[in-house]
């Protein structure tokens, strides 16, 4: 019990404050830059999620078009084979 007393003992305790302290700052650093990354990634998902939402496919006729904000490739099934989506 005389060491927890002694200034040994008190610097010691001291040291570790300071320490846990520092450490603490180091981990709210860490999580607001994690909390700022998932925000963006969530930000990403919706704007994702509402790109597809705007694009449409039609599948008829052995034919497929898409109405979007772009065009890709449209063309007939040349192999005779049906395509069910």
């Amino acid at each position: 019990m005389s060491f927890f007393n002694s200034e040994l003992g008190i610097a010691i305790a001291w040291i570790c404050g300071v320490a846990s302290f520092i450490y603490s700052l180091f981990q709210r650093n860490a999580n607001i830059r994690l909390r700022a990354e998932l925000h963006q990634t969530q930000n990403q998902v919706v704007n994702l999620q509402n790109s597809l939402n705007k694009t449409k496919v039609d599948v008829s006729k052995n034919e497929v078009t898409q109405n979007g904000e772009k065009n890709v490739h449209t063309g007939r099934n040349s192999g005779g084979m049906t395509i069910n989506m």
